[in-house]
């Protein structure tokens, strides 16, 4: 059996209101070597049987089913048993315009490039918006990389998240993926993708940058786990954090120190965030906050800080955390 191209892995869970609009638009790409895996990751609602339909119709359907272990587990279950030249990610409250991978493809095989990167739309309910990448059009070798690339490998300048944080928004040769021994961290709920992401561009050889097309619609479910409060966002950060500065606290060919300072700041605005979101009074917030603004991990990111051009309000935001302000830091996130 000749192995398709691309292989798409697709992890679902309690998604049978929107699962089917997210195939169709998968299952009519005009690109059509592929195979798409689903990994139903213990649903409780129909979900396991939208998949096993799907497939009955469609002989590109691969269906595991497995408890419950989160995305992560899921997307390595799909790894396990992939056998496209290329992988592809997609969420199942998602959808792609049809010509998307026709377009991807045709560019990383023209460059045959180990990473490829587009930009892509963010939906909500009301107004949707395109995301463009800071980073030039096309195609970059491993030198590029180093100089254009690296600088925003794990964290952009801007404080925000690098490129390649939308797994979902790239393709990735597999062989860079199993030569390197890079899956998901199963540890991990949130920022899945994040190291997922620095790894692949880490390694890759080459990559392009598909930019000016938007054909991947991320929709913002305000009931994922990335839009409603939870409870361990901070210790998930931390360890995200330590497994970031593991891995590039000591490469040689490039210093990440400032990226991984910034990475740890981020995290500090990201679960304060997470904070505001909750229903509590405001004292414990406020005691949440303090407990964060005070872990060492955020002094150290101070600690002889490059502050960046930011826009005025998060150059406060930046002065506030670095003196540990988290009754002001409280009363910003109030209002």
């Amino acid at each position: 059996m000749i192995s398709p191209t691309l292989s798409i892995i697709m992890p679902v869970y309690n998604a049978e209101n929107h699962l089917q609009r997210c195939l169709d638009t998968v299952l009519q790409q005009t690109f059509r070597d592929f195979e798409v895996i689903l990994i139903n990751d213990g649903s409780k609602d129909r979900t396991g049987l939208v998949c096993d339909r799907n497939a009955e119709l469609d002989t590109r359907i691969k269906v595991i089913h497995k408890e419950n272990g989160g995305t992560s587990s899921a997307r390595n279950e799909g790894l396990k048993i992939a056998t496209g030249k290329y992988i592809g990610f997609v969420d199942s409250d998602d959808w792609l315009e049809l010509d998307m991978y026709k377009v991807m493809m045709e560019k990383t095989e023209k460059h045959d490039v180990d990473l490829l990167i587009s930009d892509y739309k963010r939906v909500y309910e009301d107004y949707a918006f395109e995301v463009v990448q800071p980073i030039r059009e096309g195609y970059y070798n491993k030198d590029d990389m180093l100089k254009e690339y690296f600088p925003c490998l794990l964290m952009r300048e801007d404080i925000d998240y690098p490129p390649t944080i939308s797994n979902w928004a790239c393709l990735f040769r597999k062989k860079l993926l199993n030569d390197n021994d890079i899956w998901y961290d199963t540890k991990t709920k949130y920022n899945e993708d994040f190291l997922f992401g620095a790894k692949a561009a880490y390694h890759a050889k080459s990559l392009y940058h598909l930019k000016g097309h938007h054909n991947y619609n991320f929709y913002f479910n305000p009931y994922s786990t990335t839009a409603v409060y939870n409870t361990d966002k901070w210790g998930i950060n931390l360890h995200v954090y330590e497994e970031a500065k593991n891995l590039f606290g000591n490469i040689s060919e490039f210093d990440f120190t400032q990226q991984l300072k910034t990475t740890m700041i981020f995290f500090s605005f990201n679960a304060i965030n997470e904070v505001a979101k909750s229903k509590v009074g405001f004292f414990k917030r406020y005691k949440e906050i303090k407990n964060i603004l005070k872990h060492p991990y955020l002094k150290e990111a101070f600690h002889n800080y490059k502050y960046p051009k930011v826009k005025y309000k998060l150059r406060i935001m930046l002065f506030l955390h670095k003196y540990r302000q988290a009754f002001l830091v409280t009363l910003k996130q109030k209002f």
